[in-house]
């Protein structure tokens, strides 16, 4: 990975963008594309398109990732100025106690700390019990309601965890890998098609959607209105190679082992033995993830969009996901982006896609009629 990628997956890892907050990450992910080779449309919801034109428009291949991340939001405020919140997106909440936060206000970040009791006052019962949300509180110097509410509202979203920490070899650790690594992926892919002047026989559509924690609405919504043939999703996939972690109930994902390739039910199974095929012959390290109807990602919506969509997911191994450090390796990004560029270019993948296409326009044409 180049410095100058490594800067920009900095970035996006640094630029808080909780669920439905996600405004300060998309401009980001805009500024970091060639704007004037490329068609950028942003939707109602705040989903961003980009669009590389390839010599035969009638076919579209969709690029995804999300923007969003998993956060806390203040929805009371006690007398004694400590705060209260709910979660947005998956949050376990005995990863937070002692946690620093940020909450993301109007007039700017206002930091606290998420209390836990000294040990001192603790009972032998009580301690290293986990707590619940609601048991637990935002202490952010406030001495009263009225002090706090100076600061913070309620519906103020709260940044748990930190920014990109370099660790050793090709490792690093980041609060919200899940998914700013997609974006970066699709952004990284993008450029290298613009760069290298590569030419495609289809349109390829990069996206950047929200609300994937929480809802998915946005994919919904671009998906239907980008109408794809084809869809490749990009996000983390939980890793199971450190200690602890019974391998033979969740299988062997790992971190450093290659790009991980969607199998299984609803994912496109012609797509993904390609794309095995395909990374045995460039010699691209892989892994397969097993895919069982519900991936859990903005994969699942869009193969439902309108008549459906072939869609397959390819997956970067992560440690401790939806902590406050995630922790993956930079050379799986590189092989995840290697092996995109390698499929958009196979005569295969052209073969399959104007097969997609047709079919899909042909079930179009009928409906019309």
């Amino acid at each position: 990975m180049t410095e100058q990628q490594l800067a920009w997956l900095r970035k996006f890892v640094e630029m808080p963008g909780p669920s439905g907050y996600e405004e300060s990450v998309q401009k980001q992910w805009i500024e970091s594309l060639p704007q004037e080779a490329l068609t950028i449309s942003q939707d109602v919801h705040g989903n961003v398109a980009a669009r590389y034109r390839g010599t035969d428009s009638r076919f579209t291949v969709l690029l995804g990732g999300h923007a969003d991340e998993i956060a806390l939001v203040v929805h009371y405020i006690s007398d004694d100025g400590m705060l209260y919140c709910k979660s947005i997106g998956g949050v376990d909440p005995a990863v937070l106690p002692a946690q620093p936060v940020r909450i993301l206000t109007a007039n700017g970040v206002v930091h606290g700390v998420i209390g836990a009791p000294a040990v001192h006052l603790l009972s032998e019962e009580e301690r290293g019990k986990a707590r619940k949300l609601h048991e637990l509180w935002i202490d952010i110097g406030a001495t009263d309601k009225a002090m706090a509410e100076q600061l913070v509202q309620p519906g103020d979203p709260v940044i748990v965890g930190g920014d990109f920490l370099p660790l050793a070899g090709n490792r690093a650790a980041a609060r919200c890998f899940d998914n700013r690594v997609g974006i970066f992926i699709v952004s990284q892919i993008l450029n290298q098609l613009v760069e290298q002047q590569i030419s495609l026989p289809f349109d390829v559509v990069g996206l950047s959607t929200v609300q994937e924690e929480t809802s998915m609405t946005g994919i919904k919504t671009a998906g239907f209105a980008l109408n794809p043939d084809v869809g490749i999703i990009y996000d983390v996939m939980v890793a199971t190679d450190f200690p602890g972690v019974d391998q033979k109930k969740f299988g062997v994902i790992k971190v450093g082992a290659g790009v991980g390739i969607a199998r299984g039910v609803r994912t496109d199974r012609r797509l993904a033995d390609l794309l095995i095929q395909l990374a045995k012959e460039a010699g691209i390290p892989y892994q397969v993830e097993i895919e069982r109807g519900w991936s859990s990602t903005d994969a699942d919506p869009l193969t439902d969009t309108r008549g459906g969509v072939a869609t397959t997911i390819l997956s970067v191994a992560t440690r401790y996901l939806h902590t406050s450090w995630e922790v993956l390796d930079l050379q799986d990004v590189e092989a995840t982006i290697q092996l995109t560029l390698v499929l958009l270019q196979s005569p295969q993948f052209v073969e399959y896609l104007h097969q997609i296409g047709q079919q899909r326009h042909a079930q179009d044409t009928n409906s019309a009629t």
